[in-house]
């Protein structure tokens, strides 16, 4: 991904002194965070064709030093990201920028996979919370196989990421369609609940459609469920099994409502 820097003056935040602040554009992949320099002018002394104070402008030569000391900077961040072969976006060079603490998708998802056990019997389900605790295992078998790391920044989390995640599970666990989408379905959860918290600013998923297939369910005949219903049974483990299907057969119960 490369990055693309643009400075401009930003005359929406006019000053009192009615000097106008100078904002580094930063865009990667289309997206673009802009930060300020610290740099205050005039309109007059700013080159907007060249980006940078214009020649005459008071103290420009020290003041185009600062802005390209800054632009340096913001690439030296950039080059840091793409060697460490993590998943990034714009946000996350903004949060090397703005030394804001970064969030971890492996911690997060502990730390709510830890709230839904202690929730278990109350508004989670022990079904529930295995399912949760399953993907959470893929995931994190799938970040050490493709990005030979223990976890990954939250910010990394894109649409590149899942689409990988999706064809991982398909590949090295032949998982199918349906599955697949029960397992997207938790993450995207995991991803609201770190919206909420405050950890990212929107999910990744909003451009990812998971594909859903209607299977063939072959059913038993009433006659056939009847047979089962009055099959002799002589193992006690076997027939509480028993009974319990013909339960659900009747009632329209699931399995782990039962």
């Amino acid at each position: 991904m490369r990055l693309i820097t643009n400075f401009l003056l930003k005359k929406s935040k006019r000053r009192k002194d009615g000097k106008y602040p100078v904002y580094i554009r930063c865009t990667i992949d289309l997206k673009r965070i802009e930060l300020s320099t610290g740099v205050y002018l005039n309109s007059c002394d700013w080159d907007n064709l060249a980006q940078k104070v214009a020649p005459l402008a008071e103290n420009s030569r020290n003041l185009n030093k600062k802005l390209n000391n800054f632009s340096n900077t913001i690439f030296d961040k950039y080059y840091q990201l793409e060697s460490l072969g993590n998943p990034y976006d714009i946000n996350s060079l903004k949060e090397c920028l703005t030394n804001t603490p970064q969030h971890f998708i492996v911690v997060t998802f502990q730390t709510i996979l830890d709230d839904i056990h202690r929730r278990v019997g109350y508004d989670y389900s022990y079904g529930t919370y295995k399912h949760y605790k399953t993907i959470f295992g893929r995931l994190k078998e799938f970040i050490k196989v493709t990005y030979k790391k223990t976890d990954i920044p939250l910010s990394g989390i894109n649409y590149k990421f899942i689409a990988s995640f999706d064809s991982f599970l398909k590949i090295h666990h032949g998982v199918g369609p349906n599955t697949i989408g029960h397992y997207h379905k938790k993450l995207k959860k995991v991803l609201n609940d770190s919206i909420a918290l405050g950890l990212i600013n929107k999910n990744p998923y909003i451009n990812f459609k998971v594909k859903r297939y209607q299977p063939n369910r072959d059913f038993l005949s009433l006659n056939e469920i009847k047979k089962v219903e009055n099959k002799k049974i002589e193992i006690e483990r076997i027939r509480t099994v028993r009974d319990i299907f013909i339960f659900a057969c009747y009632t329209g119960l699931s399995y782990s409502d039962i």
